[in-house]
């Protein structure tokens, strides 16, 4: 978009107009590029997970509302609700008490435990668990974890339709760059 601006303030023929094209195709990029389903910050205690109805809803209002609030900012500014405040009989997709949550998204179902009695439990019946402890034993496809979240960061997690996932790590995208947290150097002085 920055150099299809450019070539429209820079350039004086007729042929500047052609700067358009990466502008309309910036613009429309939100229209093509997937949108996580389920977020999860960094320690595993904070989640958020996208609902049918177009909704965000979010682990706790009451910790980290500005973690919320980018999460909300780069979906869209869906509306943010508590999951807490989410009745059992209206929402089916998400699930939660006082063990954790149960989220159900194009055939995976994702489970978040917040003691380790209810792992157990979720083990035998989630494809994919979401911790901020430790799992043992655990007979999910896919387990995130404490060590997890400490090699990678905060998780995004896509679900597509065709019953595939996809995770994104936070430290992978960030790369290792100086100003990076774990930031290491090379040299040996």
């Amino acid at each position: 978009m920055g150099a299809g601006g450019l070539w429209l303030c820079l350039m004086r023929q007729r042929w500047r107009f052609f700067g358009l094209i990466p502008v309309l195709l910036g613009m429309l990029y939100p229209l093509y590029t997937m949108q996580p389903d389920f977020m999860v910050t960094a320690d595993g205690k904070e989640w958020s997970a996208r609902l049918e109805d177009g909704k965000l809803a979010a682990s706790t209002l009451r910790h980290d509302k500005f973690t919320f609030e980018q999460w909300q900012e780069r979906l869209g500014n869906p509306d943010l609700v508590d999951a807490h405040d989410l009745l059992p009989e209206e929402e089916t997709q998400l699930r939660y008490d006082d063990a954790g949550c149960v989220y159900r998204k194009d055939g995976h179902v994702l489970a978040v435990p917040t003691v380790d009695a209810a792992a157990l439990d979720d083990c035998e019946q989630a494809d994919i668990i979401v911790a901020p402890f430790l799992i043992r034993d655990c007979a999910a496809k896919t387990i995130i974890d404490d060590p997890q979240f400490w090699h990678h960061g905060a998780h995004a997690i896509y679900f597509r339709q065709d019953g595939s996932m996809r995770v994104e790590y936070a430290r992978e995208r960030r790369g290792m760059k100086l100003w990076s947290v774990g930031w290491k150097t090379n040299s040996t002085i």
